[in-house]
């Protein structure tokens, strides 16, 4: 084709793509080879989720035109070791993640670091045994998704965890103890997710502000609970996994 006999619009067009190109620009985040018209979204998590996973089914049909089934699993748990042992013991949990083309999952440390993070005087632990354990048992939770799936694509995506506690750890005068155990807490996932190029919805400091010193109950994104996620709150952080794309994870 002659460019002298392009109209002057698309040789501007064709000059703004090349340039992009030329400067590494990404192509759009999706998942078009996944090709099933219907996904299921399997949601693997504790209280830190709740309320998340209608709101991403929700942004995945406006983004990607298809239909979405929710499977919402997230329940009170009290860490990585009760997610690990439901996704081998239970067949709920095994046949959702096998049927799944995105699973979002969170879980925190607390059967390793204890309670005294939202309990002043319980148990609280945060040696470097405590988060090898975590780190243990995230690594076993991929691991396990990665074997129901069976080389299927998929959309896995993890998310860190937000702090509702740093008014009680400033009340209890155990704020910097704390909170550096919570950062070494998220670092981990974030260490493990990247040996895994499983991408991290980064949620503590949508929640918790780029310091991470901030209340996100004063952002009204904390049930008056104290804990969960309001409305307002899952809907942060269904937009931070929106965020991540639709490319899927290399199993």
């Amino acid at each position: 084709m002659n460019p002298k006999t392009l109209p002057p619009q698309l040789i501007g067009l064709m000059s703004v793509l090349l340039l992009a190109v030329a400067c590494g620009a990404a192509a759009p985040a999706t998942a078009p080879e996944i090709g099933a018209k219907t996904w299921n979204l399997v949601v693997l998590g504790g209280g830190k989720s709740w309320g998340v996973g209608k709101l991403y089914a929700a942004d995945i049909e406006a983004d990607e035109r298809v239909k979405v089934t929710l499977h919402d699993l997230a329940r009170e748990v009290d860490g990585t070791s009760q997610m690990l042992d439901d996704l081998r013991t239970f067949d709920v949990y095994r046949k959702a993640v096998k049927d799944a083309e995105v699973i979002i999952f969170e879980a925190s440390a607390l059967d390793y670091t204890g309670a005294g993070f939202f309990e002043e005087g319980s148990r609280f632990e945060c040696s470097s045994k405590a988060m090898d354990s975590y780190k243990a048992d995230l690594d076993a939770i991929i691991a396990e998704i990665f074997a129901l799936r069976k080389g299927k694509l998929t959309l896995i995506r993890a998310m860190d965890l937000y702090s509702s506690s740093n008014g009680d750890w400033k009340k209890w005068g155990k704020y910097e103890e704390y909170k550096r155990c919570w950062e070494a807490m998220s670092a981990t996932i974030h260490q493990v997710a990247a040996e895994r190029k499983i991408p991290v919805a980064e949620v503590y400091t949508a929640f918790n502000g780029p310091s991470h010193d901030e209340e996100p109950m004063d952002k009204g994104y904390i049930q008056p609970d104290g804990e969960h996620p309001s409305e307002a709150g899952a809907r942060v952080i269904a937009e931070a996994f929106r965020k991540l794309g639709y490319v899927p994870s290399v199993l």
